[in-house]
């Protein structure tokens, strides 16, 4: 139940090479309450991983230069099983949602975003 969630407990990777996007993103986590890294490319991510932090959730971009956001998921998922993913895509395609399912990850949301309550709907459960 969202009422007894705790933003500040968990560590929410954002990764989008769009700066603007990425900026926007983790801003918005950060003032629900949310620990909030970001990260301009999935390898930059990925290093961080190999140091042992974890996020409890992955926002990445599929189309990046470098690492993909599948890569990232992929990677993220062999360190913990417990990460969760969500994908972000403005060019959305029936392969990329095949393996989103394949991944496990929790959702695939489409850029622009339309509405921001969505965004943090979306967040909230995925820590619930």
């Amino acid at each position: 139940m969202i009422l007894d969630l705790h933003p500040s407990d968990y560590l929410i990777y954002v990764v989008d090479s769009d700066k603007n996007q990425l900026s926007f993103l983790s801003d918005a986590f950060s003032k629900w309450g949310f620990q909030v890294k970001s990260f301009h490319d999935g390898d930059s991510a990925l290093e961080v991983m190999k140091k042992g932090e974890l996020p409890h959730v992955l926002f990445a971009d599929l189309q990046m230069s470098g690492l993909s956001g599948v890569g990232l998921a992929k990677r993220a998922k062999e360190f913990s099983a417990e990460v969760e993913v969500v994908f972000m895509t403005t060019t959305p395609s029936v392969e990329s949602a095949m393996e989103a399912l394949r991944l496990g990850v929790h959702d695939y949301l489409l850029k622009p975003f339309e509405k921001m309550d969505d965004i943090r709907n979306v967040l909230f459960h995925v820590c619930e």
